[in-house]
């Protein structure tokens, strides 16, 4: 299904949905998890553009009312990725270049070569989940931020109690 002819163009202003097979395939891949620029960007040609899905949403209510909801389940997939993120550990190798040492063609120290030194390790690579959580955290939060966002309680619970209020009259001392 190519993406250019999805929508048609009537005039400068409205677009019409010309194939909804193609807008259903959209949809399904949104609520996968892709963005609508990796979307679009699949397409060979890829499209460069995403102006004229939106002016087709624009122009028909219905269709922005299930992409909304689209976006909805994608977040919703993206959080669900975040626990299976969370709950795998991923094992790789971790480099570290420790320093340069002058090697000599013996293999002994001395000034004819330099090499590095590395120390590899192997184990779960909690950094790069770490980097992975806190992205799709971020992503979701800024997607759907009444239900993923950080909550601030800005209300008062509680009574307000006044116990007393002093009154008093200062006069301004005379320096004469």
């Amino acid at each position: 299904i190519r993406m250019q002819r999805a929508w048609r163009r009537v005039d400068h202003r409205r677009v019409i949905m010309a194939d909804a097979a193609a807008f259903e395939m959209i949809l399904s891949r949104i609520m996968a998890g892709e963005s609508l620029k990796q979307i679009c960007e699949s397409y060979d040609p890829p499209v460069s553009s995403r102006g004229v899905f939106y002016d087709g949403l624009a122009s028909d209510v219905a269709m922005a009312d299930r992409y909304a909801r689209a976006c909805e389940v994608r977040s919703d997939h993206l959080f669900d990725e975040m626990l299976h993120i969370a709950d795998t550990p991923l094992i790789g190798e971790k480099r570290k270049i420790m320093a340069n040492q002058e090697v000599g063609p013996d293999g002994e120290e001395g000034e004819d070569t330099i090499t590095r030194v590395v120390e590899i390790t192997t184990g779960d690579m909690v950094e790069h989940r770490r980097l992975q959580i806190d992205a799709r955290k971020w992503a979701i939060a800024k997607m759907q931020p009444k239900k993923y966002g950080d909550k601030l309680d800005v209300t008062h619970g509680g009574a307000i109690a006044v116990t007393g209020v002093e009154v008093a009259f200062v006069r301004p001392v005379d320096k004469t």
